[in-house]
């Protein structure tokens, strides 16, 4: 398998985070038991059960106002399996966003890990109302040794946003099977969706051919069942949700199972710190670091090409 069939599976999923503390651990480990479960709505008590358009709206408005919130710290996790034994791919994607809003300035901060089958990276970044201030740091796969790029590059606090937007979840009400609905003492609320496995294969392949994607000719994706969990509070918060699809990768040849799971927490409503980028002088501008980069596969090219004798060689444009 292909390192780009990954990204070209997790791109194309219906993704596009109360007070006080969050999920614990067991917490947030039951969420995913309950949406690993293939017949997690199957034995759901009827009076529980309600109506698609009903679980979308509670959840839409939910994520809605939580996205709102002036201040607040987002962790999300998203987790990527495909193939099993030595064919394995499995990627984890972690992102922590901690953002402040006030009448005078809008800042944040995040830190974005990822492993890619043992391959690591992480990037860190500080917006302070006008320019985000980033470090990327990767391993150089000729030295094995960490190596960090300081960047800088100015855009609106909307444009940030946008581009560590991994807390969306986008639910389509067509799709979903059934939905239930607990009301705990507390005013709080959990929401269960179980979407069914053959409307929403059919979304997937309509996003892929929207993204102008497409998976190689004669394979495709059959989903076995996808689930989502939401939690909000007695203020309409969305509080956290987990979000998980079960299928498989089909082609002539073989089959792979494909797994995708996105949890998100949403937590320290009021009480977020950002972490601030104090000392910036050795920030270079992303268009100089681009220019750089540019140069730099040039010379990688042209080192790496073959040379060229005039002995026997072949006429590439020979018919």
């Amino acid at each position: 398998m292909k390192k780009k069939v990954v990204l070209l599976l997790a791109a194309t999923m219906i993704v596009t985070s109360l007070s006080g503390c969050g999920m614990t651990k067991k917490e947030s480990e039951a969420m995913i038991t309950d949406i690993s479960n293939a017949d997690m709505l199957k034995t759901a008590d009827e009076k529980s059960l309600i109506n698609a358009d009903e679980a979308v709206k509670a959840f839409s408005d939910a994520l809605t106002k939580v996205k709102e919130e002036k201040n607040v710290t987002i962790d999300t996790t998203t987790t990527t399996n495909l193939g099993e034994g030595d064919k394995a791919e499995n990627a984890v994607n972690t992102s922590k966003l901690k953002k402040n809003i006030t009448d005078d300035k809008s800042t944040a901060s995040v830190e974005l890990t990822n492993d890619y089958s043992g391959q690591k990276s992480k990037v860190s970044g500080y917006y302070d109302g006008k320019t985000l201030f980033f470090a990327s740091t990767t391993t150089n796969e000729k030295t094995k040794k960490d190596e960090t790029q300081k960047i800088k590059e100015e855009m609106s606090f909307d444009d940030f946003l946008s581009i560590i937007d991994s807390y969306s979840l986008n639910l389509y009400e067509e799709n979903i099977e059934k939905a239930s609905l607990e009301t705990k003492k507390d005013g709080s609320k959990v929401f269960k969706i179980a979407y069914n496995p053959e409307k929403l294969q059919a979304t997937m392949q309509t996003n892929i051919e929207a993204a102008g994607q497409s998976l190689p000719d004669g394979q495709t994706m059959k989903v076995n069942f996808s689930n989502v969990e939401a939690n909000v509070n007695k203020d309409g918060n969305l509080t956290s949700f987990a979000f998980r699809i079960d299928a498989k990768y089909v082609s002539d040849k073989e089959e792979s199972p494909y797994n995708y799971t996105i949890v998100a927490d949403f937590t320290d409503f009021g009480k977020t710190k950002v972490d601030v980028v104090t000392k910036t002088d050795d920030y270079k501008d992303a268009s100089e670091i681009q220019q750089e980069q540019a140069a730099e596969t040039t010379t990688d090219s042209l080192e790496s090409a073959p040379q060229v004798t005039t002995t026997n060689q072949p006429d590439p444009t020979a018919k």
